[in-house]
């Protein structure tokens, strides 16, 4: 069901609008707005998403002028953006991947903490509460054993995480959310931005997309590290990131089904070994 009309929203931007369909708790869409017949993007959120709203539209203003205006509604509220006409990354080579390396470090070389901004959580215990809300009986014992043997270390990962300097991460960096815009590599998409540790963003690129090959992550390394350094963290810090990401995503497949999603998942536990 429609957060908003079409109709409401035409008459909003006072122009046509196109749907875009895809698999998310927001609504998209393209057109045309007043003044002049600009191209535009419009992205709808449900009024239980307001913070992503809210951390999208901070994050897009410290990114350019792409914000052409933002409505806060009874039910949803709505960014209306320039359509800046992206196009998809079809194929990730060495290059591909080095240029997204550079990407990834500029944005988080460039993007500042603001007060709205959500702090990514590190600790034991809000790994465990996240994985007893998980609906699959299956799936919460095997994370639990995980977790489990990731105990001995724990004041090992807390300390190591409280003495590495914080960025804003992107949050869900993926093939799809890369674009070429201009003739330039850039991200969009910044709803699930957070403070948290430069390395959260790696893992579902490198597991999903990359598919854990070796010469795509040392591309993209080598691309992030000429533009900022990389903090040095153990394996086992490496590795219990890789499990809070995988628990984000088992709580992403409770709402959505996506079967490349799973796999991504399932490679990920298969690699953690605490």
């Amino acid at each position: 069901m429609a957060l908003v009309s079409q109709g409401q929203l035409e008459k909003l931007i006072g122009g046509r609008l196109t749907a875009v369909r895809h698999e998310s708790a927001n609504q998209t869409w393209v057109g045309y707005g007043a003044p002049n017949r600009r191209p535009v993007f419009v992205k709808v959120f449900p009024k239980d998403r307001a913070a992503k709203f809210v951390t999208e539209r901070l994050v897009t203003q410290q990114l350019g002028n792409r914000l052409l205006a933002s409505y806060e509604c009874s039910n949803a509220d709505i960014l209306v953006l320039s359509d800046c006409a992206p196009r998809d990354v079809v194929q990730i080579t060495p290059v591909v991947a080095q240029a997204m390396g550079r990407c990834l470090a500029e944005f988080h070389q460039r993007i500042r903490p603001f007060p709205e901004i959500k702090r990514q959580r590190f600790d034991f215990d809000q790994a465990e509460r996240a994985i007893q809300r998980l609906k699959k009986p299956q799936v919460q014992h095997q994370l639990t054993d995980l977790l489990r043997k990731f105990a001995p270390f724990r004041q090992q990962i807390t300390r190591e995480v409280a003495e590495t300097p914080l960025v804003v991460t992107h949050g869900d960096v993926g093939q799809r959310n890369f674009k070429i815009v201009a003739g330039r590599l850039t991200l969009i998409d910044y709803e699930r931005c957070k403070l948290g540790l430069p390395d959260q963003d790696f893992v579902k690129l490198f597991y999903q997309d990359f598919q854990c090959q070796r010469v795509l992550q040392r591309a993209f390394l080598t691309g992030y590290t000429a533009i900022r350094s990389r903090p040095q963290l153990t394996v086992k810090t490496q590795q219990f990131l890789i499990f809070l990401t995988a628990i984000g995503i088992f709580n992403y497949l409770d709402q959505f089904s996506d079967v490349a999603f799973e796999r991504c998942v399932h490679r990920m536990l298969a690699t953690l070994d605490p």
